[in-house]
């Protein structure tokens, strides 16, 4: 019982983490961005999770989230290098 809710709640947090980020992407808060992509990162959300987040955004938002897009998956590519 105690590894099924340490796995709930770990699941509970990657998905309020995946939901704020994609929030942020929508909003476009630059900060806010950086903010959760580092938490996802902690997470270890996996940058084929992190792409499908990018794809919903710019589904949600429109192409006024591409430029947003970029500089995330340019953040994400340096948290990504820094395990390295």
């Amino acid at each position: 019982n105690i590894i099924y809710r340490s796995t709930f709640i770990l699941n509970f947090f990657i998905n309020f983490t995946r939901l704020g980020f994609l929030t942020s992407m929508v909003l476009r808060c630059d900060d806010c961005i950086k903010y959760h992509l580092g938490k996802s990162h902690e997470l270890g959300i996996t940058t084929e999770q992190m792409y499908e987040i990018f794809a919903v955004a710019n589904i949600v938002g429109g192409t006024i989230v591409i430029p947003h897009t970029r500089r995330a998956a340019e953040y994400w590519e340096e948290l990504q290098n820094e395990n390295v």
